[in-house]
């Protein structure tokens, strides 16, 4: 095993975490929007899900598509900025 391949695991073991715990959470804003049918319990959902799930398969595909981790943490970014916009219209829409 290359020395990149050790250098690399604990960023991957961080990103897995990010997957599994953010899943979790979108997993509960899923079940509170389902069972309440509020707009801003869906949008919280969808910010989530791009925060963590987004971008965690973002940065996977990319890294293991041969991309640098430098366009593997701006697809992530992406994501990350897309989900915080979403749960920004969300709590905008509930505060008023």
């Amino acid at each position: 095993m290359s020395d990149y391949w050790l250098e690399t695991i604990p960023l991957v073991t961080l990103w897995v975490g990010v997957a599994v715990l953010g899943g979790v959470v979108s997993y509960y804003a899923i079940r509170a929007w389902r069972s309440s049918r509020e707009r801003t319990f869906g949008l919280l959902a969808i910010g989530l899900l791009a925060l963590s799930i987004g971008s965690a398969v973002t940065w996977f595909g990319l890294y293991f598509m041969g991309q640098d981790l430098i366009v593997c943490e701006s697809g992530s970014t992406a994501f990350t900025a897309g989900g915080f916009a979403c749960i920004l219209v969300g709590l905008r829409a509930r505060v008023g």
